[in-house]
């Protein structure tokens, strides 16, 4: 599992899409797990009877499916391969604080 919790400014998208995928998860039941990505994957093999795995696997591409920052791994987390595909950006990047 990569994800450990949904950040709250993220949790109404992250919650929709859920329900989106789940609809026999209520909002109330969502709202228990505190968006504790673990929780809510219990909730999901308990209602729907998949193994830990699947549940964790699915519960992950949803997740990266919303594009916020509860869906977007940090380097460290990043497979290799992902991490090596990123490092050819070439630096050209430019931030948005050097525009002025």
């Amino acid at each position: 599992m990569m994800h450990t919790n949904i950040p709250e400014t993220d949790w109404k998208k992250v919650k929709s899409e859920i329900q989106k995928t789940w609809s026999g998860l209520s909002g109330n039941d969502l709202e228990k797990t505190h968006g504790d990505v673990r929780a809510i994957s219990g909730l999901v093999q308990k209602k729907y009877g998949l193994k830990r795995e699947d549940a964790e696997k699915k519960l992950d591409e949803v997740i990266e499916r919303c594009g916020t920052a509860a869906g977007r791994s940090s380097p460290s987390s990043a497979r290799p391969e992902e991490r090596r595909a990123g490092s050819r950006s070439g630096g050209s990047e430019t931030r948005r604080s050097d525009k002025r």
